[in-house]
């Protein structure tokens, strides 16, 4: 098994960069739009398989795998790590989108003269927002200090943060989505942008609505103690009363 490993280890390490920057070459605005979409979904795919045969190779060696990394991140960490990676591909492919639609052929250059300065400003600053909230998330919870009992909680302002947060961003992803991917938006055509965005409203859609259960869990939890002490307070205070009548029944049979 070590001597698999050891061979493994330099094949995995010398694969996977050149597939990612065989992907970032094919894929850009400025070469993909001059190619088929049968090379450009074919190297997505060639990227995600070397993906795959690195995660089945961590699980082979005995590593920690990918899936596990994630779903061992506390709260909501899984949903803002992957929010982070979807904005930075999203951010990323609409500056190559804004940089390299003038060097286009004149025939590809039509899809994007009616986009205007405003619909690019808009489609930058969103992940530009939304990379550094969901970077600090997730880096709370590498800080944070995990409790005796091994959980860790979160206090009700940092998940009143939390939710004004995602909520903002589910705001400004939603109109993005559309405005950006609808014809004569800036990402209607296929390509890294398109489908980065679209990755990030669901990430992001899926991570709000994640929160909003927690939340209604929370507010079920308060509600049922509250309940639970009312209705403990109020068998105290029938104990009480039922003691003083028995009080007053012997003090009248005396």
């Amino acid at each position: 098994m070590s001597t698999i490993v050891h061979v493994a280890i330099p094949s995995v390490l010398t694969f996977y960069p050149f597939n990612y920057l065989f992907t970032q070459h094919n894929t850009t605005s400025s070469y993909f739009n001059i190619i088929s979409c049968n090379l450009y979904f074919a190297t997505w795919t060639c990227l995600w398989t070397s993906i795959w045969t690195l995660e089945r190779w961590l699980v082979a060696a005995n590593f920690s795998s990918m899936t596990k990394f994630l779903e061992a991140w506390p709260n909501r960490a899984p949903g803002w790590i992957v929010i982070f990676i979807n904005s930075l591909g999203s951010l990323l492919a609409t500056v190559d989108l804004f940089v390299n639609w003038p060097k286009l052929p004149e025939r590809l250059q039509l899809g994007y003269i009616s986009v205007t300065q405003y619909e690019w400003s808009w489609l930058l600053f969103v992940p530009a927002v939304t990379i550094p909230i969901s970077a600090a998330f997730f880096l709370i919870e590498i800080f944070r200090v995990t409790q005796s009992d091994g959980q860790n909680l979160k206090s009700d302002r940092e998940n009143f943060v939390e939710g004004l947060c995602i909520t903002l961003l589910a705001l400004f992803w939603t109109p993005t989505l559309f405005i950006a991917t609808t014809p004569g938006g800036a990402a209607d055509q296929v390509g890294n942008a398109y489908f980065f965005i679209w990755l990030s409203s669901i990430v992001v859609t899926e991570t709000f609505l994640w929160w909003v259960r927690d939340w209604r869990m929370a507010v079920h939890n308060v509600m049922r103690m509250q309940k639970e002490e009312y209705k403990r307070a109020q068998e105290k205070v029938l104990r009480m009363h039922q003691h003083e009548i028995e009080e007053h029944l012997a003090n009248e049979e005396k």
